[in-house]
């Protein structure tokens, strides 16, 4: 299976467009991306990120609140 290879942009779109009421911005994923909380792939001025790894990521800071 390929991977799914995205801008932090195109990501953010993707994310947005499977849940239109998510909490995650932008700004987030370009944050957690620079500080190499999750593992990209530079290309001049553009981070690249595997979808994969991004929604892995983000499901393990989810938690459940009773």
């Amino acid at each position: 299976m390929v991977d799914r290879i995205r801008t932090i942009d195109t990501a953010y779109e993707e994310i947005r467009k499977n849940d239109p009421d998510t909490a995650i911005s932008r700004n987030y994923i370009r944050q957690i991306v620079r500080d190499g909380t999750i593992p990209s792939i530079r290309t001049g001025n553009k981070y690249l990120v595997s979808m994969q790894v991004l929604e892995e990521y983000i499901k393990s800071q989810t938690t459940v609140q009773h």
